[in-house]
Parts: C-alpha cells; sequence; structure tokens
C-alpha cells in the first residue's frame, strides 16, 4: 500500500555554531533523498521541512541522528500548517511550510483536514492521556 505524503519538520540543534557544524550537516543533507527546505537558521540551530512518505520516526532512524555527535537534540513531527512569526511572510519556515503543503496538496490531505477541525468547548472536552501521552477527546 502506497502511503501519502506528508510534510514533516525537522529541527537539528548542535554543541557549537552553525558555521562550525558544517562537517556534520553536510551529511545529513546529502542523505535526506526527498524534496526539503532548510530554513529558520539560529545560532546553534536549523530547521528543515521535508517533504516524504515517511513516518518521523523511520526519517529519524534513516537519517541516524543517533549517532551524530555533533547534535545536541533533534526534534521530528509532522509539520504544521502554518506558522507564525516575527516577522511574519518573510519568514523562511513560513515560506517552507507553504511551499510543502502546497507540494502535497493540502485540501486533499488527511493531516490538514485534522488539524483544521475546531475544538467546541460545548461537546466536548480534552484531557491529559498520561498512557498514550497524548492530549485525547472526551464527549461531554
Amino acid at each position: 500500500m502506497n502511503k501519502p505524503r506528508q510534510p514533516l519538520l525537522l529541527r537539528l540543534e548542535f554543541n557549537f555554531e552553525i558555521e562550525h557544524a558544517g562537517y556534520a550537516l553536510k551529511p545529513i543533507e546529502r542523505s535526506i533523498y526527498r524534496d526539503f527546505w532548510k530554513c529558520s537558521h539560529g545560532k546553534r540551530s536549523v530547521v528543515f521541512v521535508i517533504v516524504t512518505q515517511e513516518s518521523s520516526r523511520e526519517l529519524v532512524t534513516r537519517l541516524k541522528l543517533d549517532e551524530v555527535t555533533a547534535l545536541e537534540d533533534y526534534c521530528c513531527h509532522v509539520a504544521p500548517i502554518g506558522a507564525i512569526s516575527k516577522h511574519g511572510g518573510m519568514s523562511t519556515l513560513h515560506d517552507a511550510l507553504r511551499k510543502a503543503w502546497a507540494d502535497v496538496g493540502e485540501r486533499r490531505s488527511l493531516a490538514y483536514r485534522d488539524q483544521r477541525k475546531r475544538f467546541n468547548p460545548r461537546t466536548e472536552t480534552r484531557f491529559d492521556d498520561r498512557e498514550y501521552g497524548a492530549l485525547r477527546k472526551k464527549r461531554v
């Protein structure tokens, strides 16, 4: 069965400044093998928006991020539809998210439709489910 494509947001935080992390960053970029945008550069961090059929766990495992000693931390999850930033539409993250969702056809994507559903406090409440580590909906 062919999985639908989805944009993933991968945030990499390095132990030191990006200028000195080229030896660790370039191999990661080369091993992505998917459409991606590099954005939101910080002093010690960089964000990739990657369009792939893999899950977050599969992508992180394939890139072997646990073996990169220059990484202080990383985070990978389904990319949000949009982002609010200080510089608005001039933000590289905002632009990359817009392009990624346009690439997968945001209106047809199940992930897009799930994020658009509004929370109605009159009919449901959300509670923290400690067993599964996520917010769950419960009908009132």
